[in-house]
């Protein structure tokens, strides 16, 4: 049976590992690329000499606004400090918050039943003054979820995911095992190959006793998103994590949108200018 040189490497790597190994182990171990790792494996799989484990988990990291509340404490946290006998219109500036962070705060304090309003001024439940001195679910979550790993959000990493702090990446964990038959073969150390042509290589000559590495150009690669967020979006989002904070919850809706829905129902004038921003399209022959 001839096999490739990533799967003669893949093959001979495991063995020395045990036959089982975890797909960024075994690059690290023996400096492959992850996708030749992965061309010889599944070289090796075709041929019934191994396997291949996946395991999906979410990866999960924080937002620049999750780093910022990190630092500073979350909206919640610094308005549960100053509410006790303050108007809720004098929150803002006694948690040194921005009037929008105060708002949500205050929603979230309300939901939990941490404030009540009474006679004009915000106070302290018994709930509430219990958590003066302790850690809210969300802050001990933004402690621990920097570069962790979860197969599934809990009710607290949903809530503070819906509120842009924590961003989940799904990746996949791959693990390499040999089976039974690959232990009996005998396999040659490969060729080395070279993949890279250096001015030493050219003025020796010796590139022309070396032998270098194809290129897949159909090989996967991880993916690269360089554009930035556009202006209107981040208003979107930012609007988003706001009514999301005071308690809405997200609808799914159609990308294209009846007039009568869009306009008239939202009591949007016919023939307005606020009209224009939208893209209208009306049906040349209506049924």
């Amino acid at each position: 049976m001839e096999l490739s040189r990533e799967a003669k490497r893949v093959l001979l790597g495991l063995r020395e590992m045990g036959g089982r190994a975890e797909l960024s182990e075994f690059c690290q171990r023996w400096g492959m690329d992850q996708s030749a790792a992965m061309r010889g494996m599944l070289a090796l799989k075709e041929a019934g000499l191994a396997e291949i484990l996946e395991e999906s988990y979410l990866k999960l990291s924080l937002t620049q606004e999750g780093r910022r509340y990190l630092k500073l404490g979350l909206p919640e946290r610094r308005a549960l400090k100053a509410a006790d006998g303050v108007p809720p219109t004098e929150l803002a500036s006694r948690a040194w918050l921005e009037t929008r962070e105060a708002e949500v705060a205050l929603g979230w304090l309300k939901r939990k039943g941490l404030v009540r309003l009474e006679e004009g001024v915000l106070r302290l439940t018994e709930e509430g003054k219990k958590f003066i001195n302790l850690p809210l679910p969300e802050e001990e979550a933004l402690q621990r979820v920097d570069g962790t790993v979860v197969r599934k959000l809990d009710e607290v990493l949903e809530l503070l995911r819906r509120r842009g702090l924590v961003e989940a990446r799904e990746e996949k964990r791959r693990t390499l095992l040999l089976k039974e038959a690959a232990w009996g073969m005998r396999v040659e150390p490969p060729e080395e190959e070279i993949s890279e042509l250096t001015p030493e290589l050219l003025s020796t000559g010796r590139w022309r006793e070396v032998r270098f590495r194809r290129y897949d150009v159909l090989a996967e690669v991880r993916p690269l998103y360089p554009a930035k967020l556009h202006p209107q979006q981040r208003v979107i989002e930012e609007v988003r994590e706001i009514l999301v904070g005071m308690g809405f919850r997200e609808i799914p809706s159609r990308i294209v949108e009846t007039e009568f829905w869009n306009f008239d129902a939202l009591f949007q004038a016919q023939d307005h200018p606020a009209r224009e921003v939208h893209d209208s399209l009306s049906i040349s022959k209506p049924s």
